[in-house]
């Protein structure tokens, strides 16, 4: 599963089943954050309306990332935004929202599944300033010093997680201003289901897509991989979501670690309150 250059279809495959992979890693950490830290601490200290003000506000940090993210993909993919709220505490509402135009499931999905890249990218500018000294192993640049296969990728993510448990300092306020913003951002780093609505039929295109072009090279005896410009742009892609996995990695351990601090204080303090 090692990520070679010289083989751009498989690393285009390669890359294209890691990706899955790495962004349901990233909404099960975001479920469980929901159920072992939040609901918890939200049936102990807080009742129905303050419950959802409380958790407008702790998500706060998130959500904000969470809608901006919505917005620049809105600019990128040149779909008009109707509606931009970044944060509210209405309990009613969602803690935020952007309301755009109907768009093709292509660049619906983009859209939908901005947060991801969003959320991961805040992390790692988080790290970066809550830990200036050990944030340079987490931002490397993509490289062959950072495993492309899937067991190694995330060994590494491990160990760097591992190596950031040792060398915080828990009394400073820095160390817990990141915690919080990693639980924040962890918990709104997954699209909502309004957000994925477009994402089966923009999955069936890009597969329709791919598997129209193999066979239109079938049936002309076309190899696309050996046109130079094919190759480069099969390369590209590939170390574009290659890089895109790291990060995804990256912000899934990252959220992890909050998790190992938080999901105790938090069944701990719903015990005491109980």
């Amino acid at each position: 599963m090692n990520f070679e250059p010289s083989a751009p279809l498989l690393n285009l495959a390669l890359a294209l089943g890691l990706t899955p992979l790495s962004l349901a890693a990233l909404y099960a950490l975001n479920r469980i954050t929901w159920r072992w830290v939040v609901q918890p601490l939200s049936w102990a200290f807080f009742g129905d309306r303050r419950r959802t003000i409380w958790y407008h506000l702790a998500l706060f940090p998130g959500t904000v990332i969470h809608e901006c993210s919505h917005l620049l993909a809105c600019w990128v993919s040149l779909v008009p935004v109707i509606e931009f709220r970044p944060f509210s505490l209405d309990p009613n509402r969602p803690p935020g929202w952007v309301r755009h135009q109907r768009t093709d499931p292509i660049r619906s999905n983009l859209i939908g599944l901005a947060p991801f890249v969003g959320g991961s990218l805040a992390l790692l500018v988080a790290i970066r300033v809550a830990f200036p000294t050990y944030a340079a192993d987490w931002l490397q640049r993509p490289s062959a010093s950072v495993p492309g296969d899937l067991p190694s990728l995330v060994g590494h993510a491990g160990q760097l997680v591992w190596g950031l448990m040792l060398h915080a300092d828990y009394l400073d306020w820095r160390t817990w201003l990141f915690l919080y913003l990693a639980f924040s951002i962890g918990l709104q780093i997954a699209p909502s289901p309004a957000d994925l609505q477009a994402l089966p039929g923009g999955l069936l295109l890009v597969i329709g897509a791919i598997g129209g072009c193999y066979l239109v090279g079938l049936a002309l005896h076309i190899d696309w991989a050996s046109l130079p410009a094919v190759a480069d742009g099969l390369v590209f892609l590939a170390g574009l979501l290659m890089a895109l996995n790291r990060i995804f990695a990256y912000s899934a351990a990252l959220i992890l670690l909050s998790l190992i601090i938080f999901v105790p204080l938090a069944g701990l303090l719903a015990r005491l309150r109980g």
